[in-house]
C-alpha cells in the first residue's frame, strides 16, 4: 500500500455518520471489540464477525498441538 492508498483511505465523506459496529466472535458468540465506521446516510448496519483473542489462543494451542502428534506420527 502506497501513500496515495493510505490517503484515500482515510479520507472521510462530511456527508457520512459515525455509527458503532459490534465485532462478534464467531467461535465463542461473545461481543469482543467496537469498532467506528464511516456510514453513508440510510445505510443499514449489522454486525462484524472475527475470533477474539481468547479464541484465537485457544485455536492457535489445538493447532501446534495437532501439528506436534502429526511430526510424531510421521517420524515413525
Amino acid at each position: 500500500m502506497d501513500s496515495e492508498d493510505f490517503e484515500r483511505t482515510t479520507e472521510v465523506n462530511v456527508d457520512d455518520i459515525v455509527k458503532t459496529i459490534p465485532i462478534v466472535c464467531s467461535w465463542c458468540g461473545k461481543i469482543y471489540h467496537i469498532k467506528k465506521w464511516s456510514i453513508e446516510p440510510g445505510k443499514p448496519t449489522g454486525i462484524s464477525h472475527g475470533m477474539c483473542p481468547i479464541c484465537a489462543k485457544k485455536q492457535k494451542d489445538e493447532l501446534d498441538k495437532f501439528l506436534e502428534e502429526k511430526d510424531i506420527l510421521e517420524k515413525e
